[in-house]
C-alpha cells in the first residue's frame, strides 16, 4: 500500500470518528437569572460571566476595570524604567511629568482613566478630571511595598483601583484607601 493510500485511510478514520450530528438545542431559561446575578465579580476575575444557557452576562464596568488595571501596570513599568535610567524615582508632586520629560512615558492617556478623553500631557500636569491621583511623597528604596502610589480619582463600583509601590494593582474600598493613605502618606 502506498503512502497516498495510507493517508486516505487515515483521513477516513478521522472523519468517521467525528460526530457530524448537530448539538442538542439549548433550552432557554434553563438557569434562573437569580443564579447569574448572584455570581460576584472579583478583582482576580473581572471577565464576563457565562451562564449555563450560553448567554453572556457582562459586568457593567468590566471594560473600565481591564483598561484601568492595564494603565496602572503600564505606569508601574514606566516608573521602573525611569528608576533604572535615572537612579531615582519620579519626583514628588510631579510623578507623571517626571516620567514624561524623561521619555519613558509616551502617552498621556495612560495617566488617565479609560474613556476620560485625556490626550495631552498639559491636562495630566493640571490634574484635570479623570487623571489618576498620585502620592505627593518622595519615593525611595525604603518605601513600603504596600504604599498606594497611584489610584483612581473617583470610586467605581466596588472601590478604587490602586497601584502600590510593590507593583500590585488592587481594588480598595474607600475605607481601605483612606486607612492606607493615613498610614503612609506624608510619613
Amino acid at each position: 500500500m502506498g503512502t497516498r493510500a495510507a493517508a486516505l485511510l487515515g483521513l477516513a478514520a478521522v472523519l468517521s470518528a467525528c460526530d457530524s450530528r448537530p448539538p442538542a438545542p439549548v433550552q432557554r431559561g434553563a438557569a434562573p437569572l437569580r443564579e447569574v446575578s448572584e455570581i460576584q465579580k472579583t478583582a482576580s476575575n473581572p471577565a464576563p460571566v457565562v451562564d449555563p444557557t450560553g448567554s453572556v452576562q457582562t459586568y457593567k464596568g468590566a471594560k473600565h476595570e481591564l483598561g484601568c488595571e492595564n494603565n496602572l501596570r503600564q505606569i508601574y513599568m514606566c516608573m521602573t524604567a525611569y528608576s533604572a535610567a535615572s537612579g531615582n524615582y519620579p519626583e514628588a508632586g510631579k510623578f507623571f511629568k517626571s516620567m514624561f520629560d524623561a521619555n519613558v512615558l509616551g502617552e498621556a492617556s495612560v495617566c488617565a482613566m479609560p474613556r476620560s478623553g485625556i490626550t495631552s500631557m498639559a491636562d495630566v500636569v493640571a490634574m484635570k478630571k479623570g487623571v489618576y491621583r498620585t502620592t505627593m511623597d518622595r519615593l525611595n528604596d525604603s518605601t513600603p511595598s504596600d504604599k498606594p502610589i497611584v489610584w483612581d480619582p473617583v470610586p467605581m463600583e466596588g472601590g478604587r483601583h490602586v497601584l502600590k509601590f510593590g507593583g500590585s494593582v488592587d481594588v480598595m474600598s474607600e475605607e481601605q484607601l483612606t486607612a492606607a493613605l493615613a498610614k503612609y502618606e506624608g510619613k
